[in-house]
């Protein structure tokens, strides 16, 4: 059964090493969700990190039409 609707929520942390090629990476990866009829619902930084190490930089979320496109996606 496939459910309407779906949100996929990303946590990411950037690795510093490769910091110059982040805006390319991320134009390439908002292509596949686009492919996989993704949509931006919004993109968000960190501002403060209240408690806790290492936490996530930057956050998005995108809509989907279902559960089984995003597992779909993300199994390849």
């Amino acid at each position: 059964m496939e459910n309407s609707q779906a949100f996929l929520v990303i946590n990411a942390s950037v690795n510093n090493q490769y910091k110059n090629e982040l805006q390319t990476y991320l134009g390439s990866v908002m292509q596949i969700f686009g492919k996989n009829g993704g949509k931006p619902v919004g993109r968000y930084n960190t501002l403060e990190q209240l408690s806790g190490e290492d936490g996530p930089e930057m956050m998005a979320i995108l809509e989907f039409p279902s559960t089984d496109i995003i597992r779909k996606m993300v199994r390849g």
